[in-house]
């Protein structure tokens, strides 16, 4: 069953939302592949040789470093973090603080790369790479100029600002921690040299023996027996951790007191562009300045115009408080900058201090540990007495003060000594001047470049096609927005047959397929048993050139050939008949003239053609066809035609363009839409069925026309037959 396509109609709204469709694609390449194909040639060809002939060749120069994870010791390992140490020394290499003083030298600030920038240091850490070369420890480098001889220049000379900075703040570094540590072992070294006095004049005067002669087996066996050797042990290692984390924290407090921070006005205007309130000013007087173009495009007079002179005061106005935001913001957020520094700097300083308070509560600790030992001590021991009892206290505390003093000497050695051992970061190759470019021709730009442009007119050809939407096969018709049903598909009528009378075409097979394609319409049509009384047919379309006249002709032709009865056809595209040329008849007297009651259907009516098959042409218009059409002569007309008729084929307008062709489908028992394939479009097929279903019209479906043979012989195939005389 064939629908009824006004009780699938839907409003214009739902189907006004166009999804992209995968057949624009093959609609696009098949419709197109003969302009699309050179013109992309061309441009492929044409971008090749413009991103050739523009490029301009790069040089990079590379010096490499010798950067190690972890440092080599000559006695034993220091304490030292080489998780970070890598990142840092990278960081390093394109801070401003390392790059400031080579933005003024003049020969690096004519770098063509850096001529232009505003920010040099900024530009020189963006464009400057540094890599790791596979997994060794090997850095390298590199800068790219379009001068050879600058990319080594600047290459170069980061790399021997990087080694004198790094050499100069290592040194200092230790030479700091070496001071505030022997000035720590001197304190030391003076308790430990009075304390060593007091023991010797105590065990003198109690035992009359020097202590610190050459001991006795047995005074060696009492010193091994001492029962604070455990506490003082902790003791001097908590004590030694106090000592270097006070010599860290003076170490990073001279630091502070020298080092000075400047926010440089690069970065201040990286801050400015992304401040809300400067972004607010900015906009608004663009959008001043908007108008003012407007006005300037359309007004005449201006200066008369009070409105425009009034635009021309607020943004001047907005402007200079423009500048007076940009001065405010530049002064507060340099003091917030200033700020944050200062704050990390004070927070770092602030972990050390409460890393220090730590350690100093524990090794306090401890000490109330030791006395409430010494008190044990003198409640139970019965071998000591009065001034020999505080003579082992002192002992202990000198062998406490000595230990300290021992192992600070010790550390200070440390330091001393692996200051002698290899660099951690080594000079390992020189930037040498570039004697070829990165790349002669620019591959990957070509290679991106130039598909692009080959693939440009076949976009630019599928954007067409998906926003015009063709149909292209029957499946894309039926599954549109209105399910339009495919009653038939046409082949193309052979093109060297148009404008050939009927009578005196030779029949071949392009010819027989077409025919053989109608007649299958045909037979559909009249074995729809809802449509199974109908008398009358209207063939349509919705625009011009969609083969409505082609195929209302071939359709009159194969009922009258199939009936055996009297069929006629009549040419109903009054504004632009199309009948009488492939009839090879005159064109009036006709419809117009019927309609107009100026002759009899004897003489309007052409019967020459066929005993079978009748004609009547559109006539001559001059006169609107509405009013013709609209007093309703035609179904008085369409009554009197059935009386001699048994089927009648009406050949009317498109229906967007002339919409009296509603009024001649309208009396009509049915009409089918004419759609030719890889020309119509869906939004105008839907457009006229929404008019004819308004109308009241019966749209039985659509037929399909212009169907390249081979295509619809691959998908239907050919039956051929034979005739025996």
């Amino acid at each position: 069953m064939i629908n009824n396509l006004a009780s699938q109609h839907k409003s214009d709204s739902a189907s006004s939302g166009v999804k992209f469709d995968s057949q624009a694609v093959v609609v696009a390449l098949r419709y197109w592949w003969k302009l699309a194909l050179p013109m992309g040639l061309l441009l492929g060809l044409s971008t090749a040789v413009a991103i050739c002939h523009l490029h301009k060749p790069v040089y990079m120069a590379e010096a490499w470093l010798l950067i190690k994870d972890k440092p080599d010791f000559i006695i034993k390992p220091l304490s030292v973090d080489s998780k970070k140490f890598v990142a840092n020394q990278i960081e390093i290499m394109r801070s401003p603080r390392l790059l400031g003083p080579l933005a003024s030298n003049p020969q690096i600030l004519s770098t063509p790369e850096l001529e232009n920038e505003i920010d040099v240091v900024a530009s020189i850490a963006s464009q400057l790479r540094i890599a790791q070369r596979g997994k060794s420890d090997l850095y390298a480098i590199s800068f790219s100029s379009r001068s050879p001889e600058k990319a080594q220049l600047v290459a170069k000379e980061v790399t021997d600002a990087y080694l004198a900075f790094h050499n100069k703040s290592e040194s200092e570094h230790d030479s700091r921690i070496i001071r505030l540590l022997d000035e720590q072992r001197a304190a030391r070294f003076e308790e430990m040299t009075q304390l060593r006095e007091n023991v010797r004049a105590l065990s003198l005067q109690l035992t009359g023996i020097d202590p610190f002669r050459a001991s006795t087996k047995e005074e060696e066996h009492k010193k091994t027996e001492n029962p604070f050797a455990a506490l003082e042990s902790d003791i001097v290692r908590q004590s030694l951790q106090l000592e270097y984390l006070s010599a860290e924290i003076k170490a990073e407090e001279e630091i502070q007191a020298i080092d000075s921070f400047e926010v440089s006005d690069a970065e201040i205007d990286r801050l400015l562009v992304q401040d809300p309130r400067y972004v607010a000013a900015v906009a608004k007087i663009e959008r001043q300045k908007g108008s003012e173009r407007d006005y300037q495009k359309t007004g005449h007079n201006l200066e008369s115009n009070p409105q425009y002179r009034q635009l021309q005061a607020s943004i001047a106005a907005d402007q200079e408080s423009l500048e007076t935001l940009k001065a405010d913001l530049r002064v507060e957020l340099r003091e917030t900058a200033q700020r944050q520094y200062t704050r990390t700097r004070s927070d770092r300083m602030a972990k050390m201090k409460r890393e220090h308070a730590l350690n100093l509560v524990k090794l306090k600790i401890l000490q109330d540990n030791f006395e409430k030992a010494k008190g044990t001590v003198l409640s139970t021991a019965k071998q000591f007495t009065g001034d020999t009892l505080e003579l082992e206290f002192k002992r202990a505390k000198l062998a406490q003060v000595t230990k300290i003093h021992d192992e600070l000497y010790s550390r200070i050695l440390a330091i001393t000594t692996e200051q002698r051992a290899p660099e951690r970061v080594e000079r390992f190759k020189d930037a040498t001047l570039p004697l070829r470019p990165v790349e002669l021709i620019p591959w990957k730009l070509v290679g991106v470049g130039t598909p692009l442009s080959f693939l440009l007119p076949f976009g630019l050809a599928v954007a067409w096609e998906h926003l015009f939407r063709r149909v292209s096969s029957r499946q894309q018709l039926e599954g549109s927005s209105r399910q339009l049903t495919v009653v038939g598909e046409v082949t193309s009528l052979p093109s060297r047959k148009r404008g050939v009378r009927l009578d005196q075409v030779v029949g071949d097979r392009d010819m027989q397929l077409f025919e053989e394609s109608v007649d299958g319409l045909r037979t559909v049509i009249s074995l729809d048993s809802a449509i199974e009384n109908m008398r009358v047919l209207a063939v349509t379309s919705a625009v011009s050139r969609e083969g409505k006249t082609s195929l209302a002709t071939q359709l009159a032709v194969s009922i009258a050939r199939a009936t055996g009865e009297r069929t006629l056809l009549i040419d109903g595209d009054m504004r632009s008949p199309d009948l009488h040329w492939i009839f090879g008849t005159e064109l009036e007297p006709g419809l117009v003239d019927l309609l107009k009651n100026e002759c009899d259907l004897d003489e309007a009516i052409e019967t020459g053609f066929s005993d079978k098959l009748h004609l009547l042409t559109a006539g001559k218009l001059n006169t609107s066809p509405h009013r013709l059409l609209g007093s309703g002569n035609f179904n008085s007309l369409l009554e009197k035609l059935l009386e001699s008729y048994r089927h009648i084929v009406i050949d009317t307008p498109p229906v967007l363009p002339a919409s009296e062709s509603l009024v001649l489908a309208r009396a009509a028992d049915a009409s089918i839409v004419c759609v030719r394939r890889d020309y119509s479009r869906l939004g105008h097929v839907d457009s006229a069925c929404t008019r004819m279903a308004n109308a009241g019209v019966k749209v039985i479906g659509a037929v399909i026309n212009g169907i390249p043979v081979q295509q619809y012989l691959s998908r239907y195939g050919a039956y051929g037959y034979n005739v025996n005389n």
